[in-house]
């Protein structure tokens, strides 16, 4: 991701596209994830959101966490994929029982909208509770909006 950050070199989106490629095809799940980044945004590629649902599943099948919560969010908002409040929340749990903080919000968030489940107010506080902890800013923005604490 040097190229695309301009880290050390110049940025250069199509290099970076080059670089993940290699590492994709090597194996590496990270690159998986960030070859779907760059579809879904369009850096050095054209914006292309089955192309990243494609690339984020692959690295979430290979335990990738991080895409695991980005393959939740392509589900819940339906890009590229059908949406699908089920397969959001399936991915979502996936990234949040492995640690992310991001999917524990996330989570919160279907939980207190009742998006694929029934709407909960207790697991939604319970979600944004651990995701809190975890440093969270946007879920201690919700506890305190629905009147809870740490």
């Amino acid at each position: 991701m040097n190229y695309a950050y301009g880290r050390g070199v110049p940025e250069d989106y199509q290099k970076a596209v080059s670089w993940l490629r290699k590492a994709s095809d090597a194996g590496d799940a990270a690159g998986m994830n960030n070859m779907g980044v760059m579809y879904a945004n369009g850096y050095g590629v054209p914006r292309d959101y089955q192309q990243a649902a494609a690339w984020y599943r692959k690295a979430a099948e290979a335990g990738y966490v991080l895409a695991m919560a980005n393959l939740g969010s392509i589900y819940e908002n339906g890009k590229g994929v059908p949406r699908d409040s089920q397969q959001a929340l399936g991915w979502y749990r996936k990234a949040a029982q492995a640690g992310s903080s991001s999917a524990m919000y996330d989570l919160g968030v279907m939980y207190e909208n009742g998006e694929g489940v029934v709407k909960n107010r207790q697991q939604a506080v319970d979600w944004y509770r651990k995701a809190a902890v975890r440093g969270e800013p946007h879920a201690k923005q919700s506890l305190q909006r629905l009147g809870s604490t740490l």
